[in-house]
């Protein structure tokens, strides 16, 4: 949804003439089954996303709930970088357990922002309290015992520079001595980043996360 959004393209045909990306299309260390029957984790989709696109992640217990609001601000009002949530859905009262989607707006009267759940068949897109949302990112995931968080993406080739978003150096010291796998703030020219997701990727190993 985010790659579409941003008009990445995957270097191949989808179907007939189009060039857009499909679950197929990705580049992932994991059959698409494997990813639909056993889900993914923060740093897995980390891992996925840079593989096609520049990303900051950020873990909800080092990113504030002022620079979370900040981030939403920011992303709902440029058309060329996304948020995406890693949220526990249980903490929204909602079925089911970790889960990801991107934000599509946001609505500062009543402090809302619009869900765009990518699991449509379970739920549309919603608008989910940003307090809440916030809280949402602070679960443990059971796989990894690490908090839940976000995503910013932008295109490789924007001069965006999604480092100004980065966290604070005391915020990735924190992050470096928790364990937590994270980008580090560099200039839009680095990137692509040496995490490919490919099978001999760490993202792959679940004994590493």
């Amino acid at each position: 949804m985010v790659l579409n959004a941003l008009e990445v393209d995957p270097g191949r045909r989808w179907k007939g003439v189009w060039r857009w990306y499909s679950d197929e299309l990705l580049e992932s260390c994991r059959t698409e089954s494997d990813l639909k029957a056993n889900g993914i984790t923060f740093d897995q989709f980390l891992c996925l996303a840079s593989s096609h696109a520049q990303v900051i992640a950020k873990r909800g217990t080092t990113a504030s709930r002022e620079e979370f609001v900040r981030d939403i601000k920011y992303v709902t009002q440029r058309d060329d970088v996304f948020m995406v949530l890693s949220f526990a859905r249980a903490a929204m009262g909602q079925t089911g357990d970790g889960h990801f989607s991107p934000i599509g707006a946001f609505h500062e009267g009543s402090n809302q922002a619009l869900v765009l759940d990518s699991a449509r068949y379970k739920y549309p897109s919603w608008f989910g309290d940003v307090d809440r949302l916030y809280d949402s990112l602070q679960p443990v995931d059971p796989e990894t015992n690490l908090p839940r968080g976000y995503f910013l993406i932008s295109r490789r080739d924007s001069r965006l520079d999604l480092s100004l978003l980065a966290s604070s150096n005391a915020d990735r010291d924190s992050k470096d001595s928790a364990g937590i796998v994270d980008l580090p703030e560099r200039p839009a020219d680095v990137f692509p980043t040496t995490l490919s997701c490919s099978k001999k990727s760490s993202c792959c190993s679940a004994k590493q996360l």
